[in-house]
């Protein structure tokens, strides 16, 4: 048992491994993109959302802690300085949370840090506005300061000072935060173009090798074919040779016993004629024997020079004589004709299937034709044939 493996099937388990690594790389990718494009959509309510209502939170905060301030210091006895002082404090955490993250208004959601120069510089105007805001707030309280008082003033003043820093916080916010999402919706598009053309990209990979593997296979497929068409042939071959040899040797019998004949000298005048071409048919018969020994690799190539028009003529008597031969042979020789190299018998047997051919595709009583000319080509011309 041989210890190798099959090189035809490591050849074939190769492409299904690319394969599936191209899958495997595919799907990967595609994940990491659509994780990537889910985050992305997300930003507005994991980031934007937080700090819009933590802005808005502040606002709200600030707003109560002015309303209540004022009712309990108009005697209102439901309203106690703590939730004055609740509120204020909320306010002061949302404003330190915007600058160093924390959790968001009602403890809902993470406010993360700002990182926009502009807006934390806002945001810490507004904490230290905030924080005289506390502290006048309690001098209020502690003075019973009333409507109209020169504390309510100042703390009016202040307090819309704080509404409108609030105000150009939030509309810088909200700037900030469309020009994020525009940059999120351009880059979740860039994605999903990307993810489309990788998906895309990796389909028509994946026919294309496919398709490349299915033209090996079949490719295969014609080598194996060859391979038992020649292993037929060759067996063939050698079939044929051995029949040859055998015919050949009848042959030389044959010929052997006309020649005796022909050297005895019989009185039938037409007797040595027929002797003749009982030879003549018996060395051509050897000769086309011959190349079929060469066929089955037996008889090696004969290569000579080779007159044209001197194999022709020999070769016509034999195609005349050929049962069904109902065609008139004209010939027409070169005088000068080039010799050539060749193997004669081989070329007597192309030129005798030559005329063969063209008996069996005419009709009864055409004329085939068989000219000889010298004929020069260049380069381009002997490329073609």
């Amino acid at each position: 048992m041989s210890r190798g493996g099959d090189p035809g099937a490591e050849r074939g388990q190769r492409p299904r491994y690319r394969v599936a690594a191209i899958v495997f790389a595919v799907g990967v990718a595609a994940t990491a993109l659509l994780l990537w494009t889910a985050l992305l959509a997300e930003r507005p309510v994991l980031v934007d959302f937080p700090l819009e209502t933590a802005v808005l939170g502040v606002r709200l905060q600030v707003a109560e802690s002015h309303l209540w301030l004022e009712e309990h210091i108009t005697g209102d006895p439901d309203v106690e300085i703590s939730e004055v002082r609740d509120r204020l404090g909320e306010a002061s955490r949302l404003l330190e949370a915007m600058l160093s993250g924390g959790p968001g208004f009602d403890r809902r959601g993470e406010v993360r840090p700002l990182e926009d120069p502009e807006l934390r510089a806002r945001v810490e105007d507004l904490r230290r506005a905030l924080g005289e805001l506390i502290a006048l707030s309690e001098r209020r309280y502690q003075e019973r300061a009333g409507v109209g008082s020169g504390l309510d003033v100042e703390y009016d003043a202040l307090f819309d000072r704080i509404l409108e820093g609030i105000e150009t916080l939030d509309a810088s916010l909200h700037r900030r935060i469309q020009s994020a999402q525009r940059h999120s919706r351009a880059l979740v598009f860039t994605l999903l173009g990307a993810w489309v053309a990788l998906i895309t990209i990796a389909v028509f990979e994946l026919r294309r090798r496919e398709k490349r593997q299915l033209e090996a296979e079949a490719a295969l497929q014609r080598s194996e074919a060859l391979l038992g068409q020649s292993r037929k042939l060759e067996a063939l071959g050698r079939l044929a040779g051995g029949i040859a040899h055998d015919i050949n040797n009848y042959l030389a019998a044959i010929a052997t016993s006309s020649e005796l004949a022909l050297l005895k000298g019989v009185e039938d005048p037409a007797l040595p004629a027929r002797l003749q071409k009982i030879l003549d048919t018996a060395f051509r018969a050897s000769a086309l024997l011959r190349r079929v020994l060469t066929f089955s690799r037996r008889q090696p190539v004969a290569v000579e020079v080779v007159r044209l028009n001197d194999l022709i003529r020999g070769l016509l008597p034999v195609f005349e004589g050929l049962p069904g031969s109902l065609v008139t042979l004209e010939t027409r020789f070169e005088a000068g004709l080039w010799p050539m190299v060749a193997d004669p018998a081989q070329l007597e047997q192309v030129l005798l299937n030559l005329l063969v051919n063209a008996r069996e595709a005419s009709r009864a009583g055409a004329v085939v034709s068989v000219r000889t000319e010298n004929v020069e080509l260049d380069a381009d011309a002997a490329a073609e044939l």
